[in-house]
């Protein structure tokens, strides 16, 4: 059965998604960041017979997220996604299947390995860890459509300042002679996990170890947490993987 999740199943939603898995750390920043009273963000949950939660369901504007836990009900959860209706979603493997393929979210999932390389900072740069968000819009803006999609600035400045402020992202940036040359930032993150959602260097910048400095750092700064990137397939595989990422089952 799925029930709308409101105030009074909101601590029972977080414990579900209190978890190191990508979906779950989707739905927990989602939750973390503006609860249940917002009707532009709204959560759902799938029960057992027993009561117990088998998977959770986010939708933030018109774009959906799926965590699911063994023994969901994946028919009930597919026809539940098309009555509510969505532009994207971000699901399990198993769901995939059901799932409209032009709809849903693909790449491939890399996860942080831990061993981080403490690569140096290039000469002259410096590492900052609360860049003015316009710099960094600006710098994305240039680098739209080459492995980013870029939201309206109207879309991205709010949310990220208020994700910023409630703790459920970072961004990071590179500075080198007074220009934001590269920058990095979490499109989820919760206690247990973070997804890195953007990884940009400008243009003039590239190949000179900025896009490594800034993606080191913000993984330091994410802490124990499991740190995802989900990069478009046969696309910067290497660059990742020298940064002590590895590839995983989706």
């Amino acid at each position: 059965m799925i029930t709308f999740a409101d105030a009074r199943t909101e601590r029972q939603l977080a414990a579900f998604t209190d978890s190191g898995s990508i979906y779950a750390c989707k739905i927990a920043c989602l939750l973390a960041s503006y609860g249940t009273a917002y009707d532009f963000c709204r959560f759902w949950i799938q029960t057992n017979a027993d009561g117990d939660i088998t998977a959770a369901i986010s939708k933030y504007g018109s774009d959906t997220a799926v965590c699911a836990a063994d023994g969901c009900d994946i028919n009930e959860l597919a026809e539940f996604l098309d009555v509510m209706g969505y532009s994207s979603v971000f699901c399990p493997l198993c769901m995939q299947a059901v799932t409209d393929p032009l709809r849903t979210v693909g790449g491939t999932i890399m996860r942080f390995s831990g061993a981080a390389l403490h690569t140096a900072v290039p000469a002259g740069a410096d590492i900052v860890t609360a860049p003015d968000l316009r710099d960094v819009y600006a710098l994305l803006k240039k680098c739209d459509g080459n492995g980013l999609d870029v939201p309206a600035y109207e879309d991205f400045l709010p949310d990220v300042s208020h994700r910023l402020r409630h703790h459920t992202a970072l961004c990071h940036a590179v500075i080198y002679g007074g220009s934001i040359a590269a920058a990095a930032l979490t499109a989820a993150q919760s206690e247990r996990a973070a997804i890195i959602g953007a990884v940009a260097v400008a243009p003039g910048f590239r190949r000179r170890g900025f896009g490594t400095a800034v993606v080191q750092s913000l993984c330091c700064a994410l802490g124990r947490r499991t740190v995802y990137i989900i990069r478009e397939p046969h696309k910067n595989a290497e660059f990742y993987r020298k940064q002590g990422f590895i590839s995983m089952e989706n």
